[in-house]
Parts: C-alpha cells; structure tokens; sequence
C-alpha cells in the first residue's frame, strides 16, 4: 500500500510539473505570435513613413502628425 502511495505521489508531482510547462510554453508562444504581429506593424508604419516622405518630401518624425 506504500508503495502505491508513494508512486501515485510520484506521479502527481510529474503531472503537476508538465502542466506548468504546458501553461509556460503557451504563454511563451503566444508573446512571440504578439511580438511577429508588432514587427509586421512597425513595418508597415516604416514604410508608409518612406512614401509619405518621398511625396511629401518632409521629416519622418512628422508623419504621425499628418
């Protein structure tokens, strides 16, 4: 009986610890999906910020203020 007991403990705290890495791991991955989806926009913006300034022919710092 012992024995069962210290094997269901056993297998508990496993569990209990891929679980945590489970949650930790999706956290992760969805910080790196917002962080590709805020390089895609700061791109965007980058470029935008080139053709303003090529029609326009004014500083970038100014775009945002057009």
């Amino acid at each position: 009986m012992a024995d069962t007991k210290g094997t269901t403990e056993m297998f508990v705290r496993q569990t209990s610890k891929a679980l945590t890495l489970s949650v930790r791991l999706a956290r992760y991955s969805e910080s790196v999906s917002n962080l590709k989806a805020a390089l895609q926009s700061r791109t965007a913006i980058d470029i935008a910020e080139n053709i303003v300034s090529s029609i326009g022919q004014k500083q970038p710092q100014t775009h945002f203020e057009v």
